[in-house]
């Protein structure tokens, strides 16, 4: 991305970018995506991990992922790869965040969950 002045691309604009600064493009075909069509799981709205860990240090760690959303739009970007979004931490605290993704990305939900930690000097505990 130090070729780009954004901080993510997805969908046609991650090709296109690609193509041009000559990164491999490798189509995949004949794969079915089982978000396309009814969700097996009872429309269950998704399947997001967390995890926080802190070390002998005291220092903080969070990590997310998730499959996704069933139906959703191409080029879609949920929140888990989003810093502050599902997931953050610094020295004062740690936070992930699971939910309506796009409600989670509008608040950086788990940034300000750890931002108030700091300003309040408190544990969110």
């Amino acid at each position: 991305m130090e070729e780009s002045d954004h901080c993510i691309l997805c969908a046609d604009g991650a090709l296109e970018f690609a193509v041009k600064y000559n990164f491999p493009v490798e189509f995949v075909e004949g794969r079915d995506n089982p978000r396309e069509g009814p969700n097996p799981l009872n429309d269950s709205p998704g399947d997001t991990v967390t995890a926080i860990a802190i070390d002998c240090k005291g220092n903080l760690a969070c990590a997310a992922s998730s499959g996704g959303i069933p139906r959703k739009s191409k080029g879609r970007v949920g929140d888990v790869p989003l810093v502050g979004c599902g997931g953050y931490a610094n020295e004062y605290g740690a936070a992930a965040a699971s939910g309506h993704g796009e409600s989670i990305i509008k608040m950086t939900v788990a940034k300000e969950v750890v931002n108030n930690m700091q300003r309040l000097n408190q544990s969110a505990q």
